[in-house]
């Protein structure tokens, strides 16, 4: 089979962190769950230097099975093999990105939490569509000129402004947005929802 995992040996890993720099030969070892419920364990694969950009922690590889080419998620890199390094098989490709791995390692806690297949935490924790693999981008975050205070706000992290009902509010809503990133307002009612948005989007928002 060329990928094994020993029932005593070196862990799966909590969230797949580098355990040990694993290699076999001059590859890069990943451990892979494959997306086969009945093989409820992860398995060693080697990864070839072409797919080692593409392939980290979270994503959805092509590995070889039983014969087959079935699909899985690398849950540890650079991970000691346990079996020796000529039964390695090597990764065929890498298919899509996949969960994080902070969702990594919470699908690990879960299944053992609730008994549980970890494939099926690993498949609901996946984008429903191909995503490129490899390094996640940087997001990129608009930057907004500061609007006008309507009025002076405590120094405090939760603050509490008592504004009259009948008084409209875009100018105070303005002033208390953030200047990067993004803010959520919630409106009591879908006319001054509306009118909120439209006042923001004039400013560029």
């Amino acid at each position: 089979m060329g990928a094994h995992r020993s029932r005593g040996g070196a862990p799966e890993g909590r969230g797949g962190a580098r355990l040990t720099e694993g290699t076999a030969g001059d590859a890069r070892v990943d451990r892979v769950v494959p997306d086969i419920p009945a093989i409820d364990r992860a398995l060693d694969y080697t990864v070839p230097s072409h797919l080692e950009a593409a392939v980290e922690l979270g994503t959805i590889v092509r590995v070889p099975l039983h014969g087959r080419r079935v699909r899985g998620w690398v849950v540890a890199v650079a991970a000691r093999p346990v079996a020796p390094p000529t039964s390695l098989r090597p990764l065929m490709a890498a298919v899509s990105a996949g969960p994080s791995p902070e969702l990594v390692d919470l699908t690990a806690y879960a299944a053992w939490r609730w008994a549980g297949p970890r494939t099926a935490f690993l498949r609901s924790a996946s984008p429903p569509n191909v995503v490129e693999p490899g390094p996640s981008p940087e997001p990129d975050i608009a930057v907004f000129p500061p609007a006008t205070m309507a009025l002076d706000l405590p120094d405090a992290p939760v603050r509490l402004v008592v504004w009259p009902p009948a008084a409209r509010r875009t100018e105070l809503i303005a002033g208390l947005m953030e200047l990067d990133g993004s803010t959520i307002v919630v409106a009591p009612d879908p006319t001054e929802s509306d009118e909120l948005a439209g006042a923001l989007r004039a400013v560029g928002r």
